[in-house]
């Protein structure tokens, strides 16, 4: 019997052996998958990346009415960042593979499903960790809970909580002294349940949306009960325009479940992001069974239009040869001087939304180029800036002048609010280095101009800051234009040339390209949703084809997440949050790479995807937790195929 010491010290070469085994695997699938079927979704047709059929239907249960399906969501934490132990047992069937919750990078792998028994083996602390799982909805039925904290296994307490208490309201209990807390309730929206014939909700134009839908356990009467279904542009308010309606009748049993029925949606010609509003309600004056309370049930599933081709709004004008002709007068310029002393300038101060913060106090000087601004080391300025309403989500160009007659370095962010006030973590950062190799002859200097395109939503705030240790920057003038929105004509290259292909490292362009976030009504917090992504990857491109770019190489997963549905390892929610939607719009994860491939080769850019393998892999985690005793049947190897030690042998 081995040690826990010697289990320990093997890990994290087990750990290094399946991301090397797993990133040769997924590169050679995705290169064949592209080389053949180059027009089409690489990663649908790649059956490695595809998603799990557990992941096909959302919420999917046994068609027959005695065997009903929910899915349940376990939370914790809430207070002092811990790393918790535990289990989550069942009397009834697990039907699915645990979806994470938590965004820590070690999150995959820290919940595993055995027969009907979930085991939590958190790696690191966190403040928020959970996950999603259908189970069997037998309300005679119980929940074991056993969660506590690593370092204080004296804390363990059992639990049992009865399903019936779930399905009438959420469960929730204190886990510790530090303000923890633990949850179970059913999952958003799955009262309406939802089975799709299709792994993904990008859809063409006119086409046309079959779905499965029934309600499971919702609070309406027995009996018949009306379905209203309507489509509608995504974020509408008050009463949008119904591009398509449809109504029927659900037959609702005493339990407040009925049968699966099919519905087919007629979708717009025009391209974008839809709400598909589902509301079931039952007759008036109805009275409760049970003790159930009778109320309406509804849910909302969001899909994305796209058109064939380009459509008018974003199409390339003609007349537009290049990016100089795409761009209007200055509406904020900055001198050198005001940028010193604002006050001088009482037409500046009626552009800008503030006043200004700084440090290491910036000063005026002559050089070869003219008067400068001259920014200590270690210096920063912060200028707020106003933009009317009226430009907002528009495309506009920061413009800064600097010479290039010295070595320097120097930081540009623009610092948006989101919805609901909150600097997001990432953002739109640029910068400027003149590395000494660049200085030929300083009396010959001249001036160069640093560009940035954004689209604020809101009054921005420029950050410059000099990132050098010791040598000053230097800046001239400041310039805000607010750009066309047509897209600038590009000269596609020969099929026989090379590309020149941006890397995006992280999968957040939805940052960089300002994809604005929807406030979820109930949570008053920023998700992300299909308009957010549909944004982002629309000014992309645009950024792609007016720089010369002949596509792009982003990372779809990393940090244990990923931008489509990947069931290999387990994606958490780090980079795309509509999981937690109070309207349930996502009834299967978002396929973002789906939407990239097509818009991609719609307008005649490259796409390649790839990948970053620097997290936990649940299926070594799942194989590790499973071996027991001395007889195993893995062989832990270094990178030079040394065994370290007392080692298990690996048949391959």
């Amino acid at each position: 019997m081995e040690s826990p010491n010697q289990f320990r010290k093997r890990r994290p070469q087990a750990l290094a052996l399946a991301r090397i085994i797993c990133v040769f695997l997924c590169a050679n699938l995705i290169w064949n998958s592209h080389a053949t079927a180059q027009r089409n979704s690489a990663l649908e047709r790649n059956p490695a990346l595809s998603p799990s059929p557990d992941t096909a239907t959302a919420s999917a249960g046994s068609s027959a009415a005695s065997q009903q399906t929910i899915r349940l969501r376990f939370s914790w934490g809430g207070g002092s960042a811990t790393r918790w132990l535990g289990s989550v047992k069942f009397e009834s069937d697990i039907l699915s593979k645990p979806v994470v919750l938590g965004l820590d990078p070690n999150t995959p792998g820290s919940v595993l499903k055995f027969d009907n028994e979930i085991k939590i083996s958190q790696q690191a602390t966190s403040t928020y960790a959970g996950f999603e799982i259908d189970v069997g909805a037998n309300p005679d039925s119980t929940i074991e809970l056993n969660l506590y904290p690593a370092d204080r296994p004296e804390q363990q307490q059992v639990r049992r909580i009865p399903l019936k208490q779930v399905l009438q309201t959420a469960f929730s209990s204190k886990l510790d002294d530090q303000q923890n807390r633990f949850t179970i309730e059913r999952t958003p929206g799955d009262s309406i349940q939802v089975r799709l014939n299709r792994k993904h909700l990008v859809f063409a134009s006119n086409e046309r949306f079959e779905f499965d839908i029934k309600a499971t356990h919702a609070k309406l009467r027995q009996g018949k009960n009306k379905s209203k279904f309507e489509l509608v542009k995504a974020r509408s308010t008050d009463a949008p325009t119904k591009l398509w309606a449809h109504a029927t009748e659900l037959e609702i049993d005493d339990t407040g479940s009925s049968d699966w029925q099919r519905v087919t949606a007629e979708l717009p010609a025009r391209e974008g992001v839809y709400d598909l509003r589902i509301q079931m309600s039952s007759p008036s004056g109805a009275s409760p069974l049970r003790g159930r309370r009778i109320e309406d049930v509804s849910r909302t599933i969001q899909l994305v239009v796209l058109a064939n081709e380009t459509p008018t709004n974003i199409r390339a004008a003609d007349n537009l040869e290049n990016t100089s002709n795409n761009i209007a007068s200055p509406r904020i310029t900055i001198q050198p001087r005001d940028f010193v002393q604002p006050n001088r300038n009482q037409q500046l101060n009626q552009l800008l939304s503030g006043s200004t913060g700084s440090r290491n106090r910036s000063k005026t000087v002559d050089s070869v180029v003219g008067e400068v601004v001259e920014m200590p080391a270690g210096g920063w300025q912060a200028i707020p800036l106003r933009i009317p309403k009226s430009e907002a989500n528009k495309p506009h160009v920061l413009e800064i002048d600097y010479p290039t007659d010295a070595p320097m370095m120097f930081g540009v962010s623009l610092l948006q609010k989101d919805a609901v006030g909150q600097v997001p973590m990432f953002g739109l950062d640029s910068g400027v280095h003149v590395p000494p190799s660049f200085i030929e002859d300083s009396e010959a200097a001249k001036v160069a101009t640093h560009r940035v395109t954004f689209w604020p939503s809101k009054n921005p705030v420029l950050l410059i800051a000099n990132r050098h240790e010791q040598r000053p920057a230097r800046f001239r003038e400041i310039r805000i234009i607010q750009k066309s929105s047509a897209r600038p004509a590009s000269n596609p290259l020969p099929e026989n040339r090379r590309r020149m292909m941006a890397f995006y490292e992280l999968p957040i362009f939805t940052d960089h390209f300002g994809g604005s976030k929807a406030v979820d009504s109930e949570l008053n917090q920023p998700i992300d949703d299909w308009v957010t992504y549909y944004e982002a990857v629309k000014r992309m491109i645009d950024h792609l084809i007016e720089n010369g770019y002949g596509g792009a190489m982003l990372n779809v997963a990393c940090d244990g997440s990923s931008l489509f549905p990947l069931d290999l390892l387990q994606p958490t929610a780090k980079f795309d949050t509509g999981v937690f939607c109070s309207q349930g719009r996502d009834p299967v994860r978002k396929d973002v790479v789906e939407l990239l491939f097509r818009m991609f080769e719609r307008e005649g850019v490259q796409l390649i995807p790839t990948l970053a393998f620097n997290e936990s892999i649940p299926s070594v985690e799942e194989s590790l937790a499973r071996q027991t005793g001395n007889e195993g049947t893995e062989r832990l190897v270094d990178f030079r195929n040394k065994s370290p030690g007392n080692s298990r042998s690996l048949p391959i």
